[in-house]
């Protein structure tokens, strides 16, 4: 049996761990609400946390329902960093019964996404339709125009919705929020003066001025009755607001600021047909929407990972990619980047018939830019049949072996193993028979090779291949080549030959064979024949 000192002292020293966490939690919070901070800060203060005490995630959860908004995201931005199942429950239970900001909603889904927990039944959707809405209201009040299906679109959500939007985007946007409860008013008066009761809760100069704002938008008398209380209150307060009312700069003082365009950078296809795009938005003065996608030929998304970012973390990431010295990223317009993802989404769908939560959020982002051109890129850039008019492009395509890996979409596959394979049983016949291996058989494994390999669906995706091969060069400078190698996509399928009578796919096998020989070469010490 534990003695009382023992237990008192076992008492103290949880108190003591209490205490240091509560500190330790203190000075993040106050850190984080002087300025913004990158994700490293949230990770290094989990990492201390777990090191005072590695069962302090009680203390935090705790913390957080006692917290205000702001706070709130500063803590769920802690939690983030941990393991486990514990944390799980109670944020679904928060789900249910506190109000949520759009911001808390996208770390809540970045926890749950995470975990191998399953979850209760649409609550990603909820999320994210909370995400959605936040996003197009906040671009709306922009671009200073508010659609009444907007409006009714908000007004048909839940209450806790509703005060979690206005939270974030009242602090987000100032005094320019006006714009949208004016329309607000204009369309249901009862949920305008609810919303503005939520806004104006606390006097304070910016709830001050989105009153004025407001009053100047809709003539209400009500609310300028309650401007002149805050003003009175305020004055009292030391805060003098009678320069703001007379002078009423508006487009000084309530411009919005537009958001930078979007961003996209991207590989070229590799031999195994995938690529990266990096899709980057701009949703807040702050943050920003970073898209990782991996894109398959056969696959369409094979992978998508998205985060939100402070922007000027955003710089670091392009900074990286082009100095990546593996793999080489160009960036392209946004709009030709979004309909190579939604072309590979779509490929998706198709396949399973499951859309993905990133996904939803990256069509809720970047839906708005997907061109309703059905076909790919360079067919905006170039004439297809001024490309094909043009003869001499297609005598020039060796020029594009010497500036690509074409003949590495034919290397890395079966069939070129297979082919190698069979032309080393047949050198080792001919040896043993003491006949060489002429040129005649040798031709005659490219042909059937090339017309073995070159099936209907793989010449589509050689044409795909080479389409974006010559939006590449385009993009780079290089339309020569641009043009050669869309002349070779528009030639692949055409004229309805075997693939061996079409030079190019007989190009491709042939420097493959020649790849195998010149490495086999290498391997043994002798030299190629």
């Amino acid at each position: 049996m534990a003695s009382p000192t023992g237990a008192q002292q076992n008492e103290s020293d949880t108190e003591d761990t209490k205490s240091r966490i509560s500190g330790m939690l203190d000075a993040a919070v106050a850190e984080a609400l002087k300025e913004r901070q990158f994700d490293s800060f949230y990770q290094k203060t989990a990492e201390a946390l777990k090191s005072a005490d590695e069962h302090c995630v009680p203390l935090i959860t705790r913390r957080i329902l006692r917290a205000d908004y702001k706070e709130k995201e500063i803590l769920l931005q802690i939690l983030k960093y941990f393991k486990g199942v514990e944390h799980i429950g109670f944020l679904q239970d928060i789900l249910s019964r506190e109000v949520i900001t759009a911001r808390m909603g996208r770390i809540i889904l970045d926890i749950f996404n995470k975990s191998d927990i399953i979850l209760e039944s649409g609550i990603s959707s909820r999320l994210l339709d909370l995400d959605a809405l936040s996003q197009k209201i906040n671009h709306s009040v922009q671009s200073g125009s508010i659609e009444a299906s907007l409006i009714k679109l908000f007004i048909s959500r839940p209450a806790r919705e509703q005060e979690g939007i206005m939270v974030e985007l009242i602090e987000e946007a100032g005094p320019a929020f006006a714009i949208f409860l004016a329309r607000l008013f204009d369309i249901d008066k009862a949920v305008g003066h609810a919303m503005l009761r939520l806004a104006v809760s606390e006097p304070t100069q910016q709830s001050y001025a989105l009153l004025a704002e407001l009053h100047a938008k809709t003539g209400n008398k009500d609310i300028l009755k309650t401007a002149k209380k805050m003003a009175h209150i305020l004055k009292q307060q030391g805060i003098d607001v009678t320069a703001a009312e007379e002078k009423k700069p508006r487009e000084a003082v309530f411009k919005t600021a537009d958001l930078p365009e979007p961003r996209a950078f991207a590989t070229m296809i590799d031999a195994e047909g995938f690529r990266l795009i990096f899709m980057l938005k701009p949703i807040s003065q702050h943050e920003i929407k970073i898209f990782n996608l991996m894109l398959s030929q056969d696959k369409g998304i094979a992978d998508i990972e998205v985060i939100t970012s402070l922007r000027r973390e955003a710089q670091k990431l392009i900074k990286n990619l082009y100095s990546d010295k593996k793999i080489e990223f160009i960036e392209i317009p946004a709009v030709k980047a979004a309909y190579l993802v939604q072309e590979a989404a779509a490929l998706t769908e198709q396949q399973t018939g499951i859309v993905s939560p990133n996904m939803v959020q990256w069509k809720t982002l970047f839906g708005d830019i997907v061109p309703a051109d059905t076909l790919p890129p360079v067919y905006q850039i170039y004439s297809a049949g001024d490309i094909q008019a043009d003869t001499a492009l297609l005598r020039q395509s060796e020029q594009l072996f010497d500036h690509s890996e074409i003949p590495f979409w034919f290397i890395v596959t079966d069939s070129a193993r297979s082919m190698w394979q069979q032309y080393r049983q047949d050198s080792d016949t001919a040896a043993a028979d003491a006949s060489p291996q002429d040129d005649a058989r040798e031709a005659a494994m490219i042909k059937e090779t090339a017309d073995d390999f070159f099936t209907s669906d793989r010449l589509k995706k050689f044409r795909r291949r080479l389409e974006e091969l010559a939006y590449i060069f385009h993009i780079k400078g290089n339309t020569e080549l641009a043009k050669i190698s869309f002349a070779q996509a528009l030639d692949l399928e055409s004229h309805g030959r075997r693939p061996s009578e079409n030079s190019f796919c007989s190009s491709i096998i042939r420097k493959g064979l020649a790849y195998f020989k010149s490495y086999a070469a290498k391997k043994s010490g002798g030299s190629v024949s």
